[in-house]
C-alpha cells in the first residue's frame, strides 16, 4: 500500500472509532436499496430462450451422436470377428486378440450414443 492510501484508510478507521461518519464515496450511498419482496414469477420456470437453446443443442447433437455411434460399430464388430476366429484384416497379428478385447468396449459405447441420439430426436420432435 502506498503511504497516502494507508493514511486515508487509517483516518477512516479512526473516524469510525470516534463515532463520526467517515468520508464515503457518494456512489455507494446512492445505490438503490434491495427489495425484501420476492420477484413475481410468471410462466414456466424455464424461459423460452433456455428451452430454445436446449433444443438447438439437442438438434445439433443428434447427427454427431449417430455418426460417432455408427463409426464405433466398426471396431466393435471387428473385435467380435477376431474373437470368433473369422478371417478379418489384421487378425493374423500377434496382439490382435488383446486389441479385440479392448475394442469390445466400443459396442456398449456405440449403443449408448445411438440410444441418446434417438432420445434427443424424440424430445425435439415432441417439443416441436
Amino acid at each position: 500500500m502506498t503511504d497516502d492510501a494507508h493514511k486515508s484508510s487509517a483516518d477512516a478507521l479512526e473516524s469510525m472509532l470516534d463515532g463520526e461518519p467517515a468520508d464515503v464515496d457518494d456512489s455507494i450511498q446512492d445505490a438503490p436499496a434491495v427489495s425484501d419482496q420476492e420477484p413475481t414469477r410468471t410462466g414456466s420456470p424455464r424461459s423460452a430462450g433456455a428451452r430454445r437453446r436446449s433444443n438447438d443443442l439437442k438438434r445439433t447433437a443428434v447427427p454427431i451422436l449417430i455418426t460417432v455411434g455408427v463409426l464405433l460399430l466398426i471396431p466393435g464388430f471387428w473385435a467380435l470377428a477376431v474373437l470368433a476366429g473369422l478371417s478379418v484384416p489384421l487378425a493374423d497379428q500377434g496382439d490382435a486378440d488383446t486389441m479385440a478385447w479392448v475394442f469390445l468396449c466400443c459396442l456398449p459405447i456405440s449403443a449408448i450414443l445411438l440410444v441418446g441420439a434417438v432420445v434427443f430426436y424424440q424430445q425435439n420432435r415432441s417439443d416441436g
